[in-house]
């Protein structure tokens, strides 16, 4: 029997569209034609004699022997948030198929189907089983048409748009802490580049909308030590201001603020040490609409240790006033995160030794002049140590503040605090886990309705730690709590979240892999805490991979920031945006001489489009949807001139 291999094209292309973006791509199909043998199948419609294997994203359908005539074939493919293995189909010399993809796949899983023009995809009842090398089935015997595929369990699939990795000029490691986003899209990252052991620049990075590398920048003081930078901000003009620590060459660390244009031309440094000449590290900075800059961290004081420092300076670099907090213990006290209200009031957190020797939340506010308007101090009912990790501020002007504090039986607990804008504590509430040991909250947003959001790590009952993220109303009242643990049933630890303009919420960190080590798990939760879809990103050096920023831009994209093992086994930065658009499945079927196209009737805001080449304008369809079980469905005769369809917001 002699096989002739050729290529078909498809008549029919079916695209997902969101915006101008096609969420799916064109398909080829190789086919055979059996000398003697394979039959003819009539009404247009292509038929497939054996059992065929696709991946979701791309490429040809592979294995098997296909009859194929007539007018169109329709395949449907829903788009990964990355390129699935390649799956293949083999027969043995028993008649049997097997159905082969590399080991391991994490996060992807073998569906089947009997028919391409339905969205039924159901796990194969055969156990899949591997070798070390790649997983397998065996089907047998083989009855009717089957059709398989990998997908990821994700309730609604996402683009990944892009991923970058930076690394330093000599390869080593590279570790990004913050990340902001202007009001173009654009992206900026900063962290910490080494140059040698114990030797390690600021290094900050620009980026496109789309993912382009606009520019780098680097900086290191004269000390020669371990510089890093740890808080980014972005003004309205597209300026950005990076912080953290820089040591000198009197070999003490200082605060170092840096202003780049948007270009990436450093416009001005500014350095503080303080009293104690010792080390000062800056851990967070804010901008105001006027463009005025203010940075925290801790500073040490003279004969007081450790005491928060936060300073204000004007868009062009002078620093405008400077205030020191030393808690009642006259210990440690550092300050970790910042915020400002609308007035341009600034309010800073952190952890602060009192008066018996323990560390508890200490949240400071200060005018926009600087003058002290109040603080807090809150100690658990553990009496241990209490750190304030994260702040926040609703539209009325409330302070919201979340961290660790020991509980009187329970280890540390998450504890979020809402204060008023005159100071005033309005309600506390406290998590503990269901593993009863150590829960910390990490991050903490606000979403336009005053609806509280926390995330961190918490202890698990037989799973070490997990996310935990939680929702509180303004009022304090929990609304709901969701836990996620990743596949390799291990520590987990959630770093750091956002919150929409439509009230979902974002939430990354680390999560350990089934062989892969750490890697990015980043989830999104709707506003009534429903999880729309989990993704997973383990780079090249397949070992340890940690988000520690999250941003969004106006359009709702998503963009997480960390670091990352390359294959040369060092770490990198490793920036990756999302496009969290939903995006609905676009299926053909034929009625008749009628072409019927179909969409799932919670696609809301996209609509039909159709183009007659690829290429040239698209064109909205004129004919109004009607509605049909669970699709919309619109009638379009096939005798005319060819058309190709996508659906578009």
């Amino acid at each position: 029997m002699r096989f002739v291999k050729t290529h078909l094209l498809l008549a029919l292309l079916v695209l997902c569209v969101a915006g101008t973006r096609a969420r799916a791509v064109s398909y080829s199909v190789d086919w055979f034609t059996i000398d003697d043998g394979g039959g003819t199948s009539t009404g247009g419609v292509y038929a497939v004699s054996d059992t065929i294997g696709q991946p979701d994203a791309d490429g040809p359908m592979t294995g098997g022997r296909f009859s194929v005539t007539g007018g169109f074939w329709s395949l449907f493919s829903s788009f990964q948030a990355a390129a699935p293995p390649r799956l293949t189909i083999s027969r043995t010399a028993t008649n049997s198929i097997i159905v082969s993809w590399p080991y391991p796949s994490t996060g992807f899983s073998l569906v089947q189907n009997t028919a391409l023009n339905t969205t039924n995809w159901v796990t194969p009842p055969q156990t899949v089983t591997n070798n070390g090398i790649i997983n397998y089935i065996i089907v047998t015997p083989i009855v009717g048409n089957r059709f398989y595929r990998l997908q990821q369990p994700l309730d609604v699939l996402l683009t990944l748009n892009w991923t970058n990795r930076y690394d330093g000029p000599l390869s080593t490691n590279d570790f990004a802490w913050a990340i902001a986003v202007d009001g173009s899209g654009n992206v900026f990252v900063t962290g910490q580049s080494y140059e040698r052991a114990g030797v390690s620049s600021f290094a900050t990075v620009k980026y496109s909308n789309a993912g382009l590398l606009l520019w780098s920048n680097r900086y290191s003081g004269s000390g020669a030590g371990q510089d890093a930078a740890y808080g980014i901000a972005v003004d309205t003009n597209g300026n950005v201001f990076v912080t953290g620590t820089s040591y000198s060459s009197g070999g003490g660390a200082d605060f170092a603020t840096i202003k780049y244009s948007s270009a990436g031309v450093p416009l001005w440094t500014n350095r503080y040490n303080g009293p104690g000449n010792g080390f000062d590290g800056a851990n967070a900075v804010a901008v105001d609409s006027n463009g005025n800059v203010f940075v925290t961290g801790e500073s040490a004081g003279s004969g007081s240790g450790p005491d928060f420092a936060t300073i204000k300076y004007s868009n062009a670099g002078v620093p405008l006033w400077t205030n020191r907090y030393n808690g009642p213990g006259n210990g440690y006290d550092s300050a970790y995160a910042i915020a400002l209200d609308s007035g341009g009031n600034v309010f800073v957190t952190g952890a602060s030794t009192g008066s018996g020797g323990d560390y508890d939340y200490a949240t400071i506010k200060y005018s926009n002049a600087g003058a002290p308007l109040w603080t807090n101090r809150y100690n658990g009912p553990g009496n241990g140590y209490d750190s304030a990790n994260a702040i926040a501020v609703d539209s009325a002007g409330n302070v919201f503040v979340t961290g660790s504090s020991p509980g009187s039986a329970s280890g540390g607990d998450y504890a979020t605090i809402k204060y008023s804008n005159a100071g005033v504590a309005l309600w506390t509430n406290r998590y503990n886990g269901p593993g009863n040991g150590e829960d910390s909250a990490s991050a903490i947003a606000v979403d336009s309705a005053g609806n509280v959001f926390v995330t961190g790590q918490s202890a698990g009952s037989g799973s070490s730690y997990d996310y935990a993220t939680i929702k509180y109303s303004n009022a304090g009242l929990p609304l709901w709590t969701n836990r996620y643990n990743g596949l390799g049933n291990d520590d987990d630890s959630a770093t750091a979240m956002a919150v929409d303009s439509s009230g979902n919420v974002f939430v990354t960190g680390y999560s350990v892999g089934s062989a892969s080590g750490n890697d990015y798990a980043t989830i999104k939760y709707s506003n009534a805490g429903v999880p729309l879809w989990t993704n997973l990103y383990n780079g090249p050096g397949n070992s340890d991979d940690s988000p520690f920023a999250m941003a969004l831009d106006r359009a709702g994209n998503v963009f997480v920031t960390g670091s990352s093992v390359g294959s040369g086994g060092d770490y990198d930065y490793a920036t990756i945006k999302y496009a969290a658009d939903f995006v609905p499945s676009l299926g053909a079927t034929l009625q008749g001489t009628n072409l019927v196209l179909k969409w799932p009737t919670n696609a809301a805001g996209f609509n039909l489009w159709w183009t007659t080449a690829l290429g040239s304008t698209w064109t909205s369809n004129s004919t109004l949807p009607t509605i049909s079980g669970t699709n919309f469905t619109v009638p379009d005769l096939i005798s005319g001139p060819k058309k190709f369809y996508r659906l578009q917001k």
